[in-house]
């Protein structure tokens, strides 16, 4: 049976339809506006444009209120009518979905990071307060001042674990987080990322941000264990990578387990390559070829301020021998 709602002036209003749902057990019901300007019978009343919105705003809550589905159909609307024009946004409002709201800094997000949206962590939860790096276990008052001085919010935007990404469990590293990290200033503040990286034993991708008169400028590090023999103490190392604008910070899911991605990330941040493959020898190569870097810097002076041949022999054979290790480990770390 349908009903029919009728205006001011039964020959002008529109009309509404009220009609049930095909299947007997729903309570559903589907509502149908037709706003058609060639019928005289429903034809909006010039004089008084509410007859034709109000019936659709007063049905819209209802129907929410009472779980119904609202289909409602104009054809052939004058969209130069400020009031049908209206009775549209109406129709869009009552059919749009809510989203989630992601956690992000500066417009740096799991997504920009071109991370899954299974990993994205919601807005609510993602604002971390300082106090919580600060409090337990106490700190050093030189430490609690650099948090204070340097760092403006910290952030986690992204949690990869086999639950959000599709790989299986690792046998040393089981999940990963992507942290923000809002700086005050350019300078990356070590000893509170390695504070903030000593507090949980899962792995964590820090994104170090700071604007300039160009943008967002975005500085990647992690805190990797560092290789060593059963018994001992294991050690941890802070690596920085090189800055970069916040549009070209991407990160890369590799590996089919945790322990694989993690080596990918922390090769991502440290040589700029997705290949996580015997990673801590290449680390290792790599520092010995920044310590060489430095050496060859220094021979360079002392032969160049050597007062005697003697002095300048020394230095250049030293330089030589540094130089042939360098162009060497260069060579293999291709």
């Amino acid at each position: 049976m349908a009903r029919t709602v009728s205006g001011l002036q039964q020959s002008r209003s529109p009309s509404i339809s009220v009609q049930p749902s095909r299947s007997l057990r729903s309570s559903s019901v589907t509502v149908i506006s037709d706003i058609r300007e060639s019928s005289p019978i429903i034809q909006p009343h010039h004089s008084n444009p509410q007859i034709l919105r109000m019936p659709i705003a007063r049905s819209a809550p209802c129907m929410r209120s009472l779980g119904c589905t609202a289909n409602i159909h104009c054809r052939q609307t004058d969209t130069s009518d400020p009031k049908l024009a209206h009775a549209g946004k109406i129709t869009e409002t009552a059919t749009e979905r809510p989203r989630m709201s992601i956690a992000t800094y500066e417009g740096v997000s799991a997504l920009s990071l071109g991370l899954p949206p299974t990993t994205a962590v919601p807005a609510a939860k993602g604002d971390l307060p300082l106090r919580a790096f600060t409090t337990r276990p106490p700190v050093s008052s030189r430490l609690r001042q650099h948090f204070s001085t340097n760092i403006d919010k910290i952030v986690m935007l992204a949690l990869l674990r086999p639950g959000t990404i599709p790989v299986t469990d690792g046998a040393h590293c089981h999940e990963v987080l992507v942290m923000a990290v809002g700086l005050k200033t350019p300078d990356v503040p070590e000893d509170v990322l390695e504070h903030i990286a000593a507090m949980r034993s899962s792995g964590m991708v820090f994104i170090a941000i700071h604007r300039n008169e160009a943008g967002p400028v975005c500085t990647p590090a992690v805190r990797r264990a560092l290789p060593a023999k059963a018994g001992h103490e294991t050690r941890h190392t802070l690596h920085v990578g090189r800055p970069r604008p916040a549009d070209q910070t991407n990160l890369t899911l590799v590996g089919k387990d945790m322990d694989q991605v993690w080596d990918s990330l922390c090769a991502q941040v440290t040589l700029d390559q997705t290949d996580g493959r015997d990673l801590d020898n290449r680390l290792a190569v790599r520092e010995r070829i920044d310590l060489l870097k430095a050496q060859e810097t220094k021979l360079t002076g002392d032969h160049g301020r050597a007062r005697t041949t003697q002095d300048r022999n020394t230095a250049f054979a030293k330089l030589q021998k540094v130089r042939a290790e360098l162009k060497q480990l260069s060579a293999d770390d291709r």
